[in-house]
């Protein structure tokens, strides 16, 4: 089925240059006393699935598994801005930022802010 949907697109057109997907990760909670390697807090385990969404044929192109436990790479983050890949992550609460400049933004489109920010505490 996933062959036969992945020649097909959607009638919509995009106004992007590059392919778009989406990526979604969902915890999926384990019973510790089962899987016992999936610890990731006091008294809980679980494993994260990764998805990435193809937004134009409208399918996963791509899953991983990992371990629940949070993570920040920020050497990882550098590797895609150095590739001219772009990406939104969360901030933890404990993260501080040295705000640097704001990109000019439009309040029509939803968008409240744009900071520019460097990273003051990486791990």
């Amino acid at each position: 089925m996933l062959k036969k949907r992945s020649g097909l697109t959607q009638t919509t057109k995009f106004k992007f240059k590059n392919p778009l997907y989406a990526i979604d990760t969902s915890v999926i909670d384990l019973c510790l006393s089962v899987f016992d390697w999936s610890k990731f807090r006091l008294g809980k385990g679980g494993i994260k699935l990764h998805c990435q969404f193809d937004l134009m044929t409208q399918i996963p192109a791509f899953n991983v598994i990992t371990s629940a436990g949070a993570y920040v790479d920020f050497s990882l983050f550098q590797t895609y801005q150095d590739k001219g890949v772009f990406f939104v992550t969360r901030a933890k609460d404990n993260r501080r930022f040295e705000f640097l400049g704001q990109q000019d933004i439009s309040r029509k489109k939803g968008l409240q802010f744009d900071h520019i920010v460097q990273i003051k505490n990486p791990k």
